[in-house]
């Protein structure tokens, strides 16, 4: 299945790569969804991530997620399939067509593809892929 995916943003020079790591957005689409992940700057010290799918130009499903710590970082591994590093703990945001699941079981992790894997500090990797 082709994959279409658009950049804007500060974070567009990642986007190539599908990550976010600063204020931006990246937008990926497939034949079932499109999904808008936005970086926004919030009251704290740290931004704010949201995820909004939609399907057929309806908003379907969203959640929002605050970083908490340096490091953070959103990987779009597909349109239905983003991943989130707050800075000190990661999570899977993933959309199918019955419901949207947030999670952090090891389950999720088994599926966790290299490239994310890869970005998390050591001591997370430990945590998460001993």
């Amino acid at each position: 299945m082709a994959l279409a995916m658009f950049c804007s943003g500060v974070g567009a020079a990642e986007g190539e790569r599908q990550f976010l790591r600063s204020v931006g957005s990246l937008s990926l689409s497939d034949a079932q969804v499109h999904a808008l992940v936005t970086v926004s700057k919030s009251t704290n010290a740290f931004p704010t991530v949201s995820v909004t799918w939609r399907a057929g130009g309806v908003a379907t499903d969203a959640n929002s997620k605050s970083m908490t710590q340096a490091g953070w970082f959103v990987f779009a591994e597909q349109p239905a399939r983003i991943w989130v590093f707050d800075g000190d703990g990661l999570s899977l945001l993933e959309r199918s067509d019955k419901a949207l699941s947030d999670s952090s079981s090891p389950e999720a992790f088994k599926r966790c593809p290299r490239q994310v894997r890869e970005a998390l500090p050591e001591r997370i990797r430990k945590r998460y892929f001993k």
